[in-house]
């Protein structure tokens, strides 16, 4: 009796550790395979590098348009060169022809006013043909002349002429309007080219530091000798222009001035525009080197849109994977750079640059980076989706044989699919029906007839109470439904568990749930009106 006692007692318990149903078990199982999956695909996504690659692809966009600045420049730039070492070349010839022919050298042309216009005119056309033919902006030339001895700036003064282009926005025309900068009047006069607002009729060689350094070069092949000024202010303007210079030979190979062609900042910018890529604008550089840094003051702009950059001052370089960070202390950019094979006067190195504002680049990578989290947040709930569906489908054929076992329907009135599943229903039928022809063991049955006959003995009142407790109430609702206080439901309690030999209402329901799963709950029911 009392092992029969224990192991009823032991029957929560084991109630208890098989709480988890079937369901959620499955529903736990999925949703781990799905976790598994979700971390492989994570996985496989980040080593083929698809999390980095908003890095890869403004690399990508940074060296597309830094690939085709470089062919625009190093095809402008080679192209000036040629002409500015043919303009060189024809410009010695025609020296030659006039004036080393007759045995005179350039110092001829000192302190005369007459041999230096007939000098110009001759070479007018020259310097004319350069600038109309030639992707600048102006072309000039000088020599270490002057026709005012008497001044006291002639220790500087040189002559010579520059025409520059009145309007830069015909960029790559062949209609190109001139103006007359440097040079004699007469000779504008007769061309019927306007006169610049600060003309002079000699340029003044200390405006132009790079002169001097070039007029001491030692010269063994002239297109070792093209050189690029920094940009700098134009004489008596607020243009910035970069001019690029060839050195002019005499007959003994000696230097007796320069010639080259101008690029202006308008002129660069216009043709250079501001390429709108995916992660906004970009704006090419030309800027001279020292060492990691980029000299701004010196530098060419191409068109900035809406970027703002300060065009004083420095930009620090500091290289990373995927493209170089640019600092100016108070705004960062990135981009991609690439050394020129031309230099300055004073030998920096010049870098073309495609640059875009840092916070452009974090404002896409942010968008895209929310694409990518929504992105992976659906995938996620549609995983957890299927796990429930699948769920669901594979516990639909459960379901079924559960509630027709339940509900004790023969076999043939249902089939779930799953062969395993239906010879397990089949069995358990089979030995339900087995059972139900044998007698319950002694003991158990001795423990229901005991228990049966305590109930017997209750007062109607206590039957009436314990009845309410097979029907489900709770204590608060038996005294409810009964018409009296939860105090007298307690006192009834303790007298039913008293009479019953039980200790407690757990062990009083426990009976009562032994005794519906026998099929005997009848035995202890109570069929009087209250």
């Amino acid at each position: 009796m009392n092992q029969v006692l224990n192991e009823i007692k032991q029957f929560p318990t084991y109630a208890k550790e098989q709480s988890i149903s079937m369901q959620r078990k499955l529903i736990v199982y999925w949703m781990i395979m799905i976790m598994a999956v979700f971390a492989v695909v994570t996985l496989i996504l980040g080593v083929a590098g698809v999390f980095s690659h908003s890095e890869k692809r403004v690399h990508e966009a940074l060296h597309l348009q830094q690939q085709n600045t470089m062919d625009a420049l190093e095809l402008q730039l080679g192209q000036l060169n040629g002409r500015c070492m043919d303009l060189s070349e024809r410009i010695s010839a025609e020296l030659s022809g006039m004036l080393f022919a007759q045995g005179k050298d350039v110092d001829t042309l000192n302190g005369n006013p007459e041999l230096i216009t007939q000098l110009e005119e001759k070479l007018y056309p020259l310097i004319n043909t350069t600038l109309q033919y030639s992707d600048c902006s102006g072309a000039f030339f000088m020599l270490d002349a002057s026709g005012n001895l008497k001044s006291s700036a002639s220790e500087y003064s040189r002559m010579g002429i520059y025409l520059r282009d009145t309007n830069s926005y015909n960029v790559n025309t062949l209609q190109r309007e001139t103006v007359y900068y440097r040079g004699d009047s007469a000779i504008a006069e007769e061309e019927a080219i306007q006169i610049h607002e600060k003309w002079n009729q000699e340029f003044d060689s200390i405006l132009i530091p790079e002169y001097e350094r070039m007029s001491k070069m030692d010269v063994t092949k002239l297109e070792e000798c093209c050189r690029l000024t920094g940009c700098g202010k134009l004489a008596d303007t607020e243009e910035d222009v970069m001019l690029l210079c060839v050195p002019i030979l005499d007959d003994t190979g000696k230097i007796c001035g320069i010639c080259g062609v101008e690029l202006s900042g308008l002129y660069f910018r216009l043709s250079y525009p501001v390429y709108d890529s995916s992660y906004g604008s970009m704006l090419t550089l030309l800027a001279p080197m020292e060492g990691s840094t980029l000299i701004l003051d010196q530098a060419m702009f191409g068109s900035c849109g809406d970027i703002f950059l300060r065009t004083e001052g420095a930009l620090t370089v500091q290289k990373e994977k995927y493209y170089n960070v640019y600092s100016s202390g108070e705004e960062e950019y990135i981009g991609l750079q690439k050394n020129l094979e031309e230099k300055t006067m004073n030998g920096n190195q010049l870098a073309a640059v495609t640059i875009l504002p840092e916070n452009y680049y974090n404002k896409v990578v942010s968008g895209e980076r929310k694409i990518w989290i929504l992105g992976s947040a659906l995938f996620f709930l549609l995983l957890l989706s299927m796990a429930w569906l699948f769920t669901r489908y594979f516990m639909a054929p459960i379901y079924s044989v559960l509630t027709n076992l339940r509900e004790d329907k023969p076999m043939e009135e249902y089939h779930s699919g799953i062969t395993e599943l239906d010879d397990l229903a089949r069995y358990i039928q089979e030995k339900a029906k087995e059972q139900e022809h044998r007698e319950l063991p002694p003991n158990i049955e001795i423990l229901f007839q005991e228990f049966s006959e305590k109930v017997a003995k209750l007062t109607p009142m206590e039957r009436t109470v314990l009845q309410f407790y097979i029907d489900g109430y709770t204590i608060e609702e038996v005294a409810a439904r009964a018409f009296i206080s939860v105090n007298t439901v307690k006192k009834h309690n303790t007298n039913i568990n008293r009479k019953l030999e039980v200790s407690n209402r757990e062990e009083l329901m426990l009976y009562i749930d032994l005794f519906r799963r026998a099929g005997r709950i009848e035995e202890i029911t109570y069929h009087s009106e209250l």
